[in-house]
């Protein structure tokens, strides 16, 4: 989900961009130095599911994604019997008169049963944490005002976006995502652990969360700087969050069990799957291929030794104001129509409730 207007892991640009990067192999439990739970309770603990959205409260009249739309996906995604909405709060979006459309947003998915995981991004930062400590202020602040506006109604916190692949300051791209920029890491745990402290310290129940970007095209597997990452920001998460992308790779599609399984037992923390999709409109994959495919990685995270906590699909509806990739990961077409793939993945979904009520 973009913060800023972004590719998809540039899904335009030639895949291969993770080269060289270190592939690391799921570990068992002992490996780890994890305390795990029995790996039988991990294969029957049911997962949660929901959809990701975008949601504009300024909309310019080329955005299909406003309120209006928003509310419309949150009745059907209650009909589908979805626990889960994730959506992004534009940081230039902050004004008293966008965040009533936002306030509007929050409560209308919790009345419609809907639990809220938002992607957060503190405007102003400096570059590369130069004056941390105004940097640190301006995080406080930010979380302080939002935190209050939604105490309660927002269950999961997460904080920036793939900061693995763009820098958590300016959003712009980390150019070689192998190697972090010097200080970068120990900059970043410091603004996490300051959103984390500032949340918690207003909604006790609330979450925190950080997410990387593993996608087939650059960086199949797990490497090296998200491994890093996670490891910069552990003691002030409560959740890991994966966005995965395997495309039509059977191959890295059997291997999203070992991903959750692999940062499971390293932080003994709970695992989503943020996003999950596939583009249909840059004429790589085809509508049926959506439906095929993301149901082939539905069923293999349902059938890990561990099972995440839930997975969010990448993303309901397309985005009109966007072009190529970036515009068609919806299940549905901009007018909120079902693509022929949708009710494929759907019915991957409810099999998985079937069994578990067995």
């Amino acid at each position: 989900m973009s913060e800023r207007p972004f590719t998809r892991r540039d899904f335009l640009k030639a895949a291969g961009l993770g080269a060289g990067g270190l592939l690391v192999a799921a570990c068992s439990p002992e490996e780890s130095g994890a305390s795990p739970s029995s790996p039988e309770s991990d294969r029957l603990t049911p997962i949660e599911y929901g959809f990701n959205t975008h949601m504009s409260a300024n909309p310019s009249e080329y955005e299909n994604l406003d309120l209006a739309a928003f509310m419309e996906d949150v009745n059907h995604m209650e009909e589908l019997g979805m626990q889960w909405i994730r959506f992004n709060v534009m940081e230039w979006e902050l004004a008293e008169q966008y965040l009533q459309n936002y306030d509007q947003a929050i409560t209308y998915a919790n009345e419609h049963g809907l639990k809220v995981s938002l992607v957060t991004n503190t405007p102003g930062l400096s570059e590369q944490g130069e004056n941390i400590e105004a940097d640190l202020g301006t995080v406080r602040d930010y979380y302080t005002r939002l935190a209050t506006r939604w105490q309660g109604k927002v269950k999961t916190w997460q904080i920036n976006n793939e900061p693995d692949d763009h820098e958590y300051d300016d959003y712009q791209r980390i150019e070689n995502n192998q190697v972090y920029p010097g200080g970068y890491l120990e900059a970043f745990s410091r603004i996490v652990e300051e959103a984390s402290k500032t949340i918690k310290s207003i909604d006790q129940e609330a979450k925190v969360t950080v997410n990387v970007s593993l996608w087939q095209g650059s960086d199949p597997g797990i490497q090296r700087e998200e491994v890093a990452l996670f490891d910069a920001v552990r003691e002030s998460i409560d959740i890991i969050t994966l966005d995965v992308y395997p495309d039509t790779s059977e191959e890295a599609i059997k291997t999203l069990q070992d991903q959750v399984a692999y940062f499971h037992y390293r932080y003994d923390l709970p695992v989503v799957i943020g996003e999950l999709g596939l583009p249909t409109g840059d004429g790589r994959f085809s509508e049926v291929d959506q439906g095929e495919f993301v149901s082939q990685a539905i069923d293999s995270l349902q059938g890990g030794r561990v099972r995440p906590a839930s997975i969010l699909l990448y993303e309901f509806r397309d985005e009109a104001m966007r072009a190529g990739a970036e515009a068609s990961f919806g299940f549905n077409y901009a007018d909120g129509t079902p693509k022929p793939g949708y009710e494929q993945v759907l019915q991957a979904i409810r099999e998985d409730g079937d069994e578990n009520e067995q």
